[in-house]
């Protein structure tokens, strides 16, 4: 496997990108998380059999 080098700055640039993305990844699966459980719990009360 071949190996290229790269400037130590492009290195810490792309971490602190991908950390970024990270944390905008789980910031939205959370939220995405709390949307279910809203729509599971207004389901119930509506009393609908309909899966989400």
């Amino acid at each position: 496997m071949k190996r290229f080098a790269t400037n130590p700055m492009t290195t810490l640039e792309s971490d602190w990108w991908w950390e970024i993305i990270k944390q905008d990844f789980k910031k939205r699966s959370l939220e995405l998380g709390k949307k279910i459980e809203q729509l599971e719990e207004e389901k119930t009360q509506l009393g609908l059999d309909i899966n989400v």
